[in-house]
């Protein structure tokens, strides 16, 4: 940020995209919560592509493999973050199914909506979304603004990475192994 962080306040870091941008790349590729909650199909079933599941079944959602299916996006698993601003269009982002912060999937089949048609309805709004997201998102924006101004960041030696890649724990929330990292002031 322009005049480092002896000029740094929470105005000036809202109005950096790319910090949202870097937060929601992670947030897609490794979301707090894998296996989102479960829900009650509605009354009429639910049809998923060629699957129907009928009324009354209790089904899970799970949150990173939506939202990283190739499916909606080719580079579904590289850290791209320019897909949420400047290559968004290039990239098709607006079609990724993207659930930060959802409490579930619940609106959408208790109303029988189509998932694709409806990506964003239970991420940013209604009773579904999460209350504390306001408050994440300003706590990751602080962190990640205020250490990327004093730090380098790198792999400590030794460190490549793919156990913190490879070896993520589905325990309500996503457990991730140690990841070995330096900081060295700018």
């Amino acid at each position: 940020m322009p005049g480092g962080l002896k000029e740094w306040s929470y105005e000036k870091v809202k109005t950096v995209t790319f910090i949202n941008d870097i937060i929601n790349e992670t947030l897609c590729l490794r979301p707090a919560v894998l296996t989102g909650g479960y829900c009650v199909t509605p009354a009429k079933g639910l049809q998923v592509d060629e699957v129907y599941i009928p009324r009354d079944v209790n089904v899970f959602v799970l949150i990173q493999l939506i939202q990283t299916n190739k499916q909606y996006c080719k580079d579904a698993h590289q850290f791209i973050p320019e897909c949420w601003g400047e290559r968004r269009d290039e990239m098709g982002t607006d079609s990724v199914l993207f659930l930060p912060f959802s409490l579930g999937w619940y609106p959408l089949i208790m109303y029988g909506l189509d998932f694709q048609q409806n990506l964003w309805l239970t991420t940013f709004t209604g009773l579904y979304s999460c209350p504390g997201k306001n408050l994440s998102m300003l706590s990751l924006r602080i962190a990640v603004s205020s250490i990327t101004q004093q730090f380098n960041i790198t792999f400590a030696p030794g460190e490549t990475g793919e156990k913190f890649d490879k070896k993520v724990l589905d325990t309500f929330t996503t457990t991730l192994p140690p990841l070995l990292i330096q900081f060295q002031h700018q």
